[in-house]
């Protein structure tokens, strides 16, 4: 497997840095946001609710720029250990146009698509929960059924 040249990696490199000092710099403030928003809120308890519903969307945006973040770091020690631009599934090498516009990516496209077909099939397979409450007629247990 041939390696991206020098001076390829070095623009990779580039690129992952700022995404990575973005994406940090943006996920600090977003939390001193966040921070002042419950505080402020809390001041008003009928705003309690409409404020724990905030925090779980932010919660859930936060946690994704956190996957990202790792898979940045992962990527910038591949660079280091020059097996960058690889795919972590098949070891082919991961397409050009792919790395610019995902430069964290650790899967080329035809290992990508699997994957989002293998997850389609199980959310099909599993439906969530509330999807199944909602389909579902048959009755509550109840105390008396449970004797």
């Amino acid at each position: 497997m041939k390696s991206l040249n020098k001076k390829d990696l070095l623009e990779y490199k580039k690129q992952l840095v700022n995404l990575r000092k973005e994406l940090s710099s943006q996920t600090k403030k977003d939390l001193k946001d966040g921070m002042e928003s419950v505080r402020d809120d809390l001041k008003d308890i009928d705003d309690f609710a409409q404020n724990e519903n905030d925090i779980d969307i932010w919660a859930i945006g936060n946690n994704q720029k956190h996957e990202v973040l790792i898979k940045i770091e992962n990527a910038l020690t591949k660079i280091e250990n020059k097996t960058y631009g690889f795919c972590e599934l098949c070891n082919q090498k991961i397409n050009d146009a792919r790395l610019k516009t995902i430069p964290y990516t650790e899967l080329c496209i035809n290992c990508k698509e699997k994957e989002e077909q293998s997850k389609d099939e199980s959310a099909t397979l599993y439906p969530p929960l509330e999807d199944l409450k909602e389909n579902n007629d048959e009755e509550e247990p109840s105390e008396e059924t449970l004797e």
